[in-house]
């Protein structure tokens, strides 16, 4: 049984509108370029309105990428707060449940290569905003900013791991992005371990 059979019904037609907002972003994208490309028309070749857009991304940039990056809630913080867990572990956990990455990052790589810096940087920009919210909560979690840093960076670190990992399809949905995250964790601190002092 795939994903998309183990969704409701709801959930499914969510995640067939993000696909085809992303769809039609990508492919105007490649056939007009980035800066020439506007909301209205991606909402035009999904059938859309405005509105429904900016419901599933925040920009031009987040469609055409298929990143979709879900606010922390107020439970969430607070479960990652109190968790008795280990504290990599969770972050990844946290991070995976709010971001949505598409099917073909690989793809995208390839044919948005040469795309304009204003949409890797509008991108940027949001995550560097929940970077910031992981690195405040995880400093009142352990009451330690040296080690909320190096928790925060090697989750950036495994992102972009993550991020270059053939068969993308692989990082779906929040428990298998969890689980590529920790595997990458763990597999920078294994290199790690190599470096002689």
């Amino acid at each position: 049984m795939n994903d998309m059979e183990n969704l409701g019904l709801r959930e499914r037609k969510k995640r067939l509108t993000r696909e085809t907002i992303h769809d039609v972003a990508v492919r105007l994208a490649r056939d007009r370029g980035f800066a020439e490309v506007t909301v209205e028309e991606i909402c035009a070749g999904a059938n859309i309105s405005a509105r429904t857009f900016f419901n599933y991304y925040p920009s031009k940039a987040d469609a055409i990428f298929g990143v979709s990056l879900q606010p922390l809630t107020a439970a969430q913080r607070e479960q990652f707060l109190h968790s008795p867990g280990e504290l990599l572990s969770d972050i990844c956990a946290l991070v995976a449940s709010c971001i949505i990455v598409p099917k073909d990052t690989s793809m995208l790589r390839e044919q948005l290569s040469g795309c304009h810096t204003e949409a890797f940087a509008e991108v940027g920009a949001h995550f560097k905003e929940l970077f910031k919210s992981l690195h405040v909560l995880t400093e009142q979690r352990t009451h330690d900013p040296h080690k909320a840093r190096l928790a925060v960076a090697l989750l950036i670190a495994a992102l972009k791991v993550v991020a270059h990992i053939d068969g993308d399809a692989s990082v779906q949905n929040a428990q298998t992005l969890q689980k590529s995250l920790i595997a990458s964790i763990k597999e920078l601190g294994s290199l790690a371990n190599t470096v002689n002092v």
